[in-house]
C-alpha cells in the first residue's frame, strides 16, 4: 500500500520550515542584542546618584523619586520598567517599591505584574514568545494535515467541492486509458487517488508516462484548492501500490 509523504509536500515543508527557522533565529538575535544593550546600560549607571528608568533601550534620568512617581502618574512609565534606585545602588522595578504600590488602586495587580516581569527586561519578549509558539503550533497542524491528509477519505463537503475536478479527472482518465478500468477516490485536503491497472499504466511507453501523469494531475489540480498541498496519486487498482504522483503546488511529476 502507498504510504509516506509525497515529493512536492516534502519540498514545500522544507522551505516553510527553513523560513520559520530563519524568523526564529532573527527574533532570537534581536532579543539577544536588546538584552546586551540593556545590560550595558545598567552597568553604565551603577554608582549613579540619580534615579534611572529604562524604557526599552532609552535611559530616563530623574533627580528624585518624586519625579519618577510623577512620570508614573502621567503614564510615561509602567510598573515593570527597570529602575535604578540610588539609595540601594541596585536595579529593581517600580512595582517593587512600596511608594509605587501605594499609588495603585489594586496593589495585588501591581505585584502580579511585577512578578510576571521577573528576569525579563525586554518589552514584548514574552508576547513574542507566545506568538512564535502559536505560529509553530499552527505550522505543526498544517504540516500534519498536508502530510497525512491523503490517508483519509474526503468527507461529504469536500466531495461536493471537488465535483468539477472529479468530472475533469474522469474525462482525462478516459482519454489517457480508453480501454482500461479506472476509478478515482477523493481524499482529505484536496488530494485524490486514481486507481488503474498496473499493466494498463505500464502499457504507456515510459517516455510518455510523465506527460500522461501531468495531464491527469492538471485536470484535477486546476479545479481544487492548493492550501493543503493537494496532489494526485496514481495507484494500482489491484494492490493499491503507488505508480506515480503529481504535486499541484509545484507541478512536479514523480514516477515510481
Amino acid at each position: 500500500m502507498s504510504s509516506g509523504p509525497k515529493f512536492g509536500n516534502v519540498i514545500w515543508t522544507g522551505v516553510i520550515l527553513a523560513l520559520f527557522a530563519l524568523i526564529f533565529i532573527l527574533r532570537w538575535r534581536n532579543e539577544a542584542r536588546f538584552r546586551r544593550k540593556v545590560k550595558t546600560l545598567k552597568e553604565s549607571f551603577k554608582g549613579s546618584t540619580e534615579w534611572v528608568v529604562l524604557i526599552g533601550t532609552q535611559a530616563c534620568l530623574a533627580r528624585s523619586l518624586a519625579e519618577v512617581m510623577q512620570w508614573f502618574e502621567e503614564k510615561r512609565i509602567s510598573l515593570v520598567d527597570p529602575l535604578y534606585d540610588p539609595r540601594s545602588a541596585a536595579w529593581t522595578t517600580e512595582g517593587e517599591l512600596p511608594e509605587f504600590r501605594r499609588l495603585t488602586a489594586a496593589p495585588d495587580q501591581a505585584r502580579a505584574a511585577t512578578r510576571s516581569s521577573t528576569g525579563n527586561d525586554a518589552p514584548g519578549v514574552g508576547c513574542g514568545c507566545v506568538l512564535v509558539s502559536l505560529a509553530a503550533l499552527g505550522l505543526f497542524v498544517w504540516l500534519a494535515i498536508a502530510f497525512f491528509g491523503d490517508n483519509f477519505k474526503a468527507d461529504k463537503q469536500d466531495d461536493l467541492l471537488t465535483q468539477k475536478a472529479q468530472v475533469a479527472l474522469l474525462s482525462a482518465c478516459s482519454l489517457a486509458f480508453p480501454n482500461a478500468e479506472s476509478r478515482i477516490e477523493p481524499r482529505f485536503g484536496g488530494n485524490v487517488r486514481v486507481y488503474i491497472g498496473k499493466h494498463d499504466f505500464e502499457n504507456v511507453p515510459y517516455p510518455d508516462r510523465e506527460n500522461v501523469v501531468t495531464q491527469l494531475g492538471k485536470a484535477w489540480c486546476d479545479n481544487v484548492d492548493h492550501t493543503l498541498l493537494a496532489s494526485v496519486s496514481i495507484n494500482d487498482i489491484r494492490t493499491g501500490d503507488r505508480l506515480a504522483s503529481y504535486s499541484c503546488v509545484i507541478g512536479h511529476t514523480s514516477l515510481k
